[in-house]
């Protein structure tokens, strides 16, 4: 997890201007942001089943997701650890495992028996806070306005 962390931190340079991940815990924004469903166009069936079938993340900003990546290679130790569980590896560098997905988009994964790989592009953890908590920002009015006009 340091070989990880170390990498990830020298190619992500200090900006003061940028809201920190601890000013995002204390203004209690952290689950909005993080949650896979918060930035997805959805349609609720039944008053009672939210499906979430497009997240903004993954599709409008792919591009942006994907320059903010940096490769890194992960020790044995790491490796093994992570194999198979991208879920652990979003809770150890960003200390929630709804980010998986994240994780899975930006290295090509669309399976769990796919997640063994000992070189990833992972996102430091500023960085991507930053940018969540940027799209919502810019998004989340549309996204509730397309949401609830299928709310029954």
């Amino acid at each position: 997890m340091a070989m990880i962390a170390n990498q990830m931190n020298q190619q992500l340079s200090n900006d003061a201007n940028i809201t920190t991940v601890q000013d995002l815990i204390n203004r209690k924004q952290t689950k909005s942001i993080v949650d896979y469903s918060e930035l997805s166009f959805s349609m609720t069936i039944d008053k009672a089943i939210t499906v979430p079938f497009q997240n903004v993340i993954t599709t409008t900003y792919a591009k942006e997701l994907n320059e903010l990546a940096v490769e890194v290679t992960m020790t044995d130790k790491e490796y093994y650890k992570y194999r198979y569980r991208p879920k652990l590896l979003a809770y150890d560098l960003y200390n929630y495992t709804e980010l998986f997905y994240i994780i899975d988009f930006i290295n090509g994964i669309y399976n769990i028996k796919d997640f063994n790989k000992k070189v990833l592009k992972l996102i430091p953890k500023k960085a991507l806070f930053d940018f969540l908590s940027e799209v919502r920002q810019a998004d989340i009015n549309n996204i509730e306005s397309f949401n609830n006009k299928f709310v029954e």
